[in-house]
């Protein structure tokens, strides 16, 4: 459904004191035809992006027949499906719920609103992996498709010669064994020279929290960080782990929409697009193997799509989901799937 917003601004009065704009904000917002709903609010400049995402989300229907190999969006039920499999593999992770009424979602199980893993360790800065990949830019179009492998593969060494203990352990089931390689969506497989091996001392922890988006329908993830001595992190602190290629691109801070605090955030306007793009590459590779073994071209599509289902099932979402958020903060030792590289 194609939304139209509308947005008209009357000025109400200037804050000399806190350099505040305040605005009496009307949104109309029209779909499916003559249908036309209206918002008023007061609110800062600041809260004007909140106010028309929320109004937008609020209109945007429940995605109820599968997107996910077409567009890389997900359903609720997908969700719940992939999430399902991300604590059946990894204890770590377990299903929340908010403490108020009010920041339930209807179209998830109460039991189910959100994901979250608690106390995972950071030892290493984000600057110390763009330090050995500084000749692996990230490009805006492939970002998280073909470096993807190359940061695992540092972050895998720093961990083997830093010898830091870790505060959270995964515990991995048998079907951990059957999440798909990133070796598998066609990266060349370039090595990464080696970082130094000293210990780091400012050890860090977070809690990450992995939503559904309604608006952009896949997974949005959030996280808020903790000193060696359990006090909050700041943005600035925070954005130390964050790569320097998407710290003023992607990375937002946002209230969380099921417990109201404010986390950093990765927005997700381009999570559908990067996971097409990895499903478009598992099917091309799918199409060129039967093509080599000399299948017939008449059902060669129907083989390829048959294969690409097999490959990569909807419930391994998250796995990869988890993969490309771990380039735009590669520090935080949350991908447990890495250990399947």
């Amino acid at each position: 459904t194609q939304l139209s917003i509308f947005c008209i601004l009357f000025y109400s009065n200037y804050s000399r004191k806190h350099h505040t704009q305040r605005y009496v904000c009307v949104c109309v917002v029209k779909g499916c035809g003559s249908i036309a709903t209206t918002a008023v609010e007061t609110c800062t400049h600041a809260d004007m992006s909140t106010l028309l995402r929320n109004v937008a989300t609020y209109l945007t229907q429940i995605l109820h027949e599968s997107q996910f190999y077409e567009h890389g969006v997900l359903t609720p039920e997908e969700f719940v499906l992939a999430g399902d499999t991300l604590v059946t593999t990894f204890g770590t992770w377990q299903w929340a719920s908010p403490t108020s009424i009010t920041k339930f979602v209807s179209y998830l199980p109460k039991s189910k609103q959100y994901l979250i893993t608690k106390n995972v360790p950071s030892f290493i800065r984000a600057s110390k992996f763009q330090l050995v990949t500084e000749d692996q830019i990230l490009d805006d179009d492939t970002q998280t498709v073909w470096n993807l492998p190359s940061l695992r593969l540092l972050e895998r060494n720093i961990r083997e010669v830093n010898h830091c203990e870790s505060g959270a352990t995964a515990e991995e089931s048998d079907c951990a064994k059957n999440i798909p390689s990133l070796e598998d969506f066609g990266d060349d497989g370039n090595s990464c020279k080696s970082p130094p091996s000293t210990c780091v001392n400012d050890s860090r922890s977070y809690d990450i929290s992995i939503t559904y988006d309604k608006f952009y329908r896949t997974p949005r993830i959030y996280f808020v960080g903790y000193d060696e001595f359990g006090g909050l992190l700041s943005f600035s602190q925070i954005s130390q782990d964050v790569s320097s290629d998407h710290l003023n691109k992607t990375v937002t801070l946002e209230p969380h929409p099921h417990t109201g605090l404010t986390h950093l955030s990765i927005h997700p306007c381009k999570h559908a697009h990067t996971m097409k793009r990895m499903l478009e590459l598992v099917h091309e590779q799918q199409l060129e193997n039967l093509r080599k073994s000399g299948h017939s071209p008449d059902d060669i599509e129907t083989a390829a799509a048959d294969a690409l289902r097999a490959a990569v099932p909807v419930h391994h979402y998250i796995f990869l989901f988890l993969k490309f958020i771990n380039v735009i903060i590669p520090t935080i030792e949350y991908d447990f799937t890495t250990n399947f590289l």
